[in-house]
């Protein structure tokens, strides 16, 4: 009979190991969820194989980790995907009553708070205790409902609120926590043998599992919003049920503020139907969809479709896109007409979309440095090391023109873009790298310099193009060989990738980390100037070494800044 337990904890240690490492992005509590129910179903397994009595209680505690917080866990996490808010002041005081009495259990053994008594018993190779309960145990019982009477009643008025939940996703939160409150009050309702909790616990983390993964792979606002708010996403699952959208698409068609999740589009005379479904299911249908430009009043729209993919195999829906081309389209006309004034027009809006690019470019670079709890404001400052050394390299004897060392200075945020790729385990790690967790870390060189090309590619100048990825790709290349990820040497390492070296390591070296404080002035440039020749390029070091006087005015500016 233990193997029943066994088979409980392995399922749940799979599932922990597959949540956790998959890609989709996942909140605090989203996390503990899988581990607490992991934890608990090793206590109850324990608990099991017991010899002892002493053994007995400690797994008794362990198994408690589950009663006393995955109910509040999952109070929590179904909250956040109902769109419920719950306040700080509420949230405290519910971490606090669970604390108070997971250390009431803890008493178990010592003191008759809890359990005023307990022994050991061993029936068909199964060890478990009998209890007497003590005054403290009634809180467990009444956290224990409460919780999951207040996952059902949210469950159920989700079902109400299809505008803002998925009904399968309500339907399938509200059935886990119905078995689960049945299975609870069956065990101590008939005393079975066997601890009926392990499979509860497991079932309330799949039926979870489901709304959060349904969430990561089609919700708008929560996946889109931070990577572009200035265009509309509308999702769809392989069915074309809609699945969300975000603001900026409400603003265009607001009936679609009413349809509900998880459902199909009602045909009626809205303009969203006359407009843009027809596209959508024309895509949907396997015919190749060009962007289409549709014009609502007097604003014009570019729509563009594309798949959800699982595995670039499997589609699981799909995505529009909707851009404002009001402007463009304006522009187009202009240059249909002709006239004097085309090209200011021309060079105004060149700049604007010029600066649109740099800007999600940056933002981009910005997100991923978000990611690196010990690279804050790294970006903006070895930019502008960059530019204060292109100034100096351009009156210098190298021969740099001014449009190679603006190319260097637009491509500098990019050079760690590859960290996106990186493990948030590693990237976000406080403290000095294992010789594994360096190697995966170098990883992110080759995978920037791949980023930077796809973003680029096509769209940019094809000399920006190479300069931005030999900056994303060899900056942590030494002139002496011993860099990565080529161990190129000298001159071999592209004379772009050759100044980021400097920019980057000399902001590394006065800039705080949470493996070392900021080294002054003094030593950074003590640093430089004896690296020349091994990791910098020794030509490059002299004229670095000319930019003290400014590099210092720049980070003190940047301290008051701060």
């Amino acid at each position: 009979m233990i193997y029943f337990y066994l088979i409980c904890f392995l399922i749940s240690l799979i599932l922990v190991v597959g949540f956790i490492c998959s890609d989709e992005g996942h909140s605090l509590y989203q996390n503990l969820l899988p581990i607490i129910a992991m934890v608990a179903n090793g206590g109850y397994l324990a608990l099991a194989a017991a010899n002892n009595l002493e053994e007995a209680i400690l797994a008794n505690k362990i198994s408690y980790v589950g009663g006393c917080f995955l109910p509040m866990t999952c109070f929590i996490v179904i909250c956040g995907i109902c769109k419920i808010e719950i306040k700080g002041i509420v949230r405290y005081i519910m971490h606090t009553v669970q604390m108070v009495l997971f250390l009431c259990v803890c008493t178990i053994g010592y003191y008759d708070i809890y359990y005023q008594c307990v022994e050991y018993h061993v029936q068909n190779g199964l060890a478990y205790l009998t209890r007497t309960y003590g005054p403290m145990h009634m809180l467990y019982v009444l956290t224990m409902y409460g919780y999951m009477f207040a996952c059902v009643v949210v469950g159920v008025c989700s079902l109400f609120r299809r505008t803002v939940v998925s009904y399968k996703s309500s339907f399938i939160i509200l059935a886990a926590f119905v078995f689960a409150l049945a299975g609870y009050v069956a065990e101590h309702i008939f005393h079975w043998e066997l601890e009926i909790m392990p499979v509860c616990y497991t079932i309330l983390f799949i039926g979870v599992l489901f709304p959060i993964h349904r969430i990561n792979t089609y919700d708008v606002s929560e996946n889109l919003k931070k990577v572009d708010d200035d265009k509309g996403y509308i999702s769809f699952d392989g069915k074309l049920r809609y699945m969300g959208c975000n603001d900026f698409v409400l603003d265009i068609f607001p009936e679609m503020a009413g349809y509900a999740l998880d459902g199909e589009i009602p045909m009626d005379d809205s303009l969203f139907c006359h407009e843009v479904l027809p596209l959508i299911k024309e895509y949907a249908q396997g015919d190749k969809m060009d962007n289409r430009m549709v014009a609502i009043g007097e604003q014009t729209y570019e729509i563009k479709m594309s798949p959800i993919l699982t595995n670039k195999v499997k589609i699981l829906g799909y995505m529009l896109e909707i851009s404002d081309v009001t402007d463009r389209q304006k522009y187009i006309s202009m240059v249909e007409n002709y006239n004097k004034d085309l090209e200011s027009e021309v060079a105004e809006k060149t700049h604007r979309i010029r600066r649109i690019q740099d800007k999600m470019v940056l933002g981009i670079a910005q997100m991923v440095e978000s990611r690196d709890l010990s690279t804050g404001g790294h970006i903006k400052r070895t930019s502008s090391v960059v530019s204060v050394f292109a100034k100096e390299l351009l009156q210098s004897d190298m021969g740099f023109t001014k449009e190679f060392l603006y190319y260097v200075e637009k491509g500098a945020p990019m050079h760690d873009l590859g960290k996106i790729a990186v493990d948030d385990q590693i990237l976000r790690k406080q403290g000095k790298f294992t010789d594994e967790e360096y190697t995966k870390m170098k990883e992110h060189s080759a995978a920037g310099a791949e980023i930077v090309r796809n973003i680029l590619t096509g769209i940019e100048d094809e000399q920006f193009v190479r300069i931005a990825v030999n900056v994303a790709h060899y900056h942590h290349e030494k002139v002496d060989g011993t860099g990565y990820p080529e161990g190129l040497k000298g001159e071999e390492i592209p004379v772009e990738a050759r100044i980021m070296a400097l920019a980057d390591v000399f902001d590394a070296l006065v800039s705080k980390r949470c493996y070392k404080e900021a080294f002054t002035f003094d030593k950074a440039f003590s640093i430089i100037t004896e690296s020349a020749g091994k990791h910098f390029d020794t030509e490059l070091t002299e004229i670095f070494l000319r930019c003290r006087p400014k590099l210092e005015d720049l980070y003190r500016s940047f301290e008051a800044d701060a």
